[in-house]
């Protein structure tokens, strides 16, 4: 069976779907999965951006309709822009190779 598939549910029936992050179906309802701040801010699941590239802040990227105070407080916040996870992370760079050996 794939990795991923074949959860059990409280008693031990087994379900044959895909468990990931915020899926639908009978596995999310069971083990639901959560997010934190990088996420919903579009990073990705790997966590592995260290330092982000930033954009200027842009309230229509966002679906919600903010008061004139809450965009002072967000830019006041952000003053030097938001995470542009769409752009790798400052000085992020592919590897040099594979099994690098770091031995003596």
């Amino acid at each position: 069976m794939p990795a991923g598939r074949g959860l059990l549910d409280g008693a031990d029936n087994q379900i044959n779907e895909i468990f990931g992050y915020q899926l639908a179906g009978q596995c999310e309802t069971l083990f639901p999965t959560f997010g934190d701040t990088r996420t919903a801010a579009g990073g990705g699941l790997a966590g592995d951006t260290l330092k982000c590239q930033l954009k200027p802040l842009n309230f229509a990227d966002y679906p919600v309709t903010y008061t004139a105070a809450q965009h002072a407080r967000l830019q006041a916040a952000f003053p030097t822009g938001v995470c542009d996870f769409s752009k790798p992370g400052v000085d992020e760079r592919p590897p040099l190779g594979a099994w690098l050996d770091y031995g003596p």
